[in-house]
């Protein structure tokens, strides 16, 4: 039992890391969202190396790819999913090995 515990201690502290990789605060609104548009806030962003950013459907195929250059401080970037059917989808920010994933729903 002890050593479950120690695995998901593990798996949580990797999750909280992860969550604050890329920035501070990260803020990814409106969601769920009736427009298919989402705004992605990042403050306290200090990216050396580009980000990429990319929209999956629930069967994994690759709706949308845009690239976020070195930047500093506070970004806001909207993407559009208005042209693809309402439904859930996977935002994926990745930076060489390291991948943060978060839900998005077009109702």
């Amino acid at each position: 039992m002890r050593s479950f515990f120690t695995l998901f201690l593990f798996i949580g502290v990797m999750t909280c890391l992860q969550a604050n990789y890329f920035a501070s605060e990260l803020r990814i609104y409106p969601n769920p969202s009736s427009s298919g548009n989402y705004v992605i806030e990042m403050t306290g962003a200090q990216l050396e190396v580009p980000v990429q950013i990319k929209v999956f459907n629930m069967i994994g195929q690759e709706m949308l790819v845009q690239r976020m250059e070195s930047v500093r401080q506070t970004i806001r970037i909207v993407i559009d999913l208005s042209h693809l059917p309402k439904g859930s989808y996977v935002l994926e920010f990745s930076q060489g090995d390291v991948k943060q994933t978060h839900k998005l729903s077009f109702i």
